[in-house]
């Protein structure tokens, strides 16, 4: 399992609140799940109505820039991973924008 860096989780999984100006960076540990492996592929999906500003990874860690979002919303934010021995995960996140 991956860990996003900085979250909190309910019963519906892992979430963070983002100011609707605020432009906002997230990460995704992947070190324990990847047990020595390493990121080969991220991609990143985001709903419309909150921006991708840019986007990265390491050889173990996702990183995402976010902006925008109306106040009161939840977007559901993806993850999608392949390793480089040819393991995949998906990993979500909601924002919720205050």
């Amino acid at each position: 399992m991956a860990y996003p860096v900085g979250f909190q989780k309910d019963s519906e999984g892992y979430f963070i609140y983002k100011a609707a100006g605020a432009d906002k960076d997230y990460q995704i540990d992947f070190t324990k799940w990847l047990n020595g492996d390493t990121l080969a592929s991220v991609i990143w999906t985001v709903p419309a109505g909150i921006t991708k500003d840019a986007e990265s990874y390491t050889p173990t860690t996702a990183r995402i820039d976010l902006s925008g979002g109306t106040v009161n919303k939840n977007y559901i934010i993806s993850c999608d991973v392949e390793t480089a021995l040819g393991n995949s995960d998906v990993v979500k996140f909601r924002v919720v924008i205050i």
